[in-house]
């Protein structure tokens, strides 16, 4: 259950909010179980924050710090995420269908279990992210950074990906294939 005192100061707006956590960086705020659905925190610091089981639908979240943040069981859907820094965020059975991650920063996130189906994540940046049994039918990878991403499980039918994906393994793209996703030039 969210922290009374850190909804209200967000209520006050995004630059408020941010201020308040330039001046307080040793509290993680908590958020969880707020219906945010198409609030407009484009830019929020929302980094350490406690998100889980938020409401996001349709929310903007464009270049949005959510560093370390905990959005488990978050629904993202629809969302506008570009440009958005997700460094080591759990996304663990989030909601992420139809979002737009264009440009997103999500290094050594976890992704696992999480609902990417007709995400778009064109030049993303996957690093060492975690996305074992997420489902990523129809999800647009075009020119994403994959290196060291693990895909264990995950449902890859229709996804759409560059042909030579930067520092995506032999085994991961045999995968991939076999899964039903599409490689193309761009």
């Amino acid at each position: 259950m969210a922290n009374l005192e850190h909804l209200q100061i967000l209520n006050q707006g995004v630059e408020v909010w941010n201020q308040w956590t330039r001046k307080n960086p040793c509290i993680s705020p908590d958020l969880s179980e707020v219906d945010f659905t198409k609030a407009d925190l484009s830019g929020v610091e929302f980094g350490c924050a406690n998100l889980s089981n938020c409401n996001l639908r349709e929310a903007n979240l464009r270049r949005a710090n959510l560093y370390y943040s905990n959005l488990y069981g978050a629904d993202l859907s629809y969302a506008n995420l570009q440009g958005a820094f997700l460094k080591e965020a759990d996304l663990t059975q989030a909601d992420l269908s139809h979002a737009n991650l264009r440009w997103a920063k999500l290094w050594e996130a976890n992704l696992e279990g999480a609902y990417l189906m007709q995400a778009d994540l064109k030049k993303a940046s996957l690093n060492t992210a975690n996305l074992s049994e997420a489902d990523l039918r129809n999800a647009d990878f075009t020119d994403a950074d994959l290196r060291g991403i693990n895909l264990s499980h995950a449902q890859a039918r229709e996804a759409l990906f560059t042909h030579d994906p930067p520092g995506i393994t032999k085994k991961w793209k045999r995968y991939l294939i076999g899964q039903g996703a599409i490689f193309v030039d761009t």
